[in-house]
């Protein structure tokens, strides 16, 4: 706070007299401003497909407001808080954030903060040798898929029930229509294949010769 001294003056017949003075204390209520630090997540560089999103949140403190630039990305400007950003053509690119008070304003810039690969098509697909087969018989499922770097097979009341093989080897334990299920994917997306085949009871026939 701060002190003062007020003098009040009145005017007599004798000419100018002068009252006691008056002491105040003035007491500062408003707060300091502390100035903003500009700082966001993701806080290290990230490698994306062309098409994806990032999400970029401000962790700033101290700020009131928001002015965030993304060359590359759509959109490439905001004042949100959070903002979802696409990124569609191969390269890399900046991230940088803005943090703005009442006092003063901040800037954080991560340099190379996303990277854009080309996004590559996945096509699943498969063949497999028989779609008629005996309870308990083996068969080797051949993958035709392209562009894909994993595999995730599903073998209803299979032997095994699921594998993430190239080209799996299976059997059935219980006789019926089985529907295998594909997923193919690489780090831009994935692609589905599906084939139902029978599964029928292991019966032995026995001819004889009669004369």
């Amino acid at each position: 706070g701060t002190t003062a001294k007020v003098v009040i003056r009145t005017t007599g017949t004798s000419g100018v007299v002068i009252a006691d003075a008056i002491k105040f204390d003035f007491i500062d209520c408003l707060p300091d401003v502390v100035a903003p630090v500009a700082n966001f997540t993701p806080a290290t560089t990230a490698a994306i497909c062309a098409g994806q999103t990032i999400t970029y949140t401000s962790t700033s403190t101290n700020a009131t407001s928001y002015s965030w630039s993304f060359p590359g990305g759509t959109p490439s400007t905001s004042t949100s808080a959070t903002q979802v950003v696409t990124y569609n053509t191969e390269g890399t690119y900046d991230a940088s954030l803005t943090a703005t008070n009442g006092a003063d304003s901040d800037t954080k810039t991560l340099t190379g903060a996303v990277t854009i690969s080309p996004s590559i098509p996945v096509t699943a697909g498969f063949t497999a040798p028989l779609t008629e087969l005996a309870v308990g018989e083996n068969m080797t499922l051949t993958n035709t898929s392209t562009g894909a770097t994993t595999y995730a097979w599903t073998f209803p009341n299979g032997s095994p029930a699921t594998s993430t093989a190239e080209n799996p080897n299976v059997s059935f334990t219980t006789t019926g229509s089985k529907t295998i299920t594909l997923v193919a994917s690489n780090d831009c997306g994935s692609n589905t294949y599906t084939m139902t085949i029978c599964v029928g009871t292991n019966t032995k026939t026995t001819l004889e010769t009669f004369e």
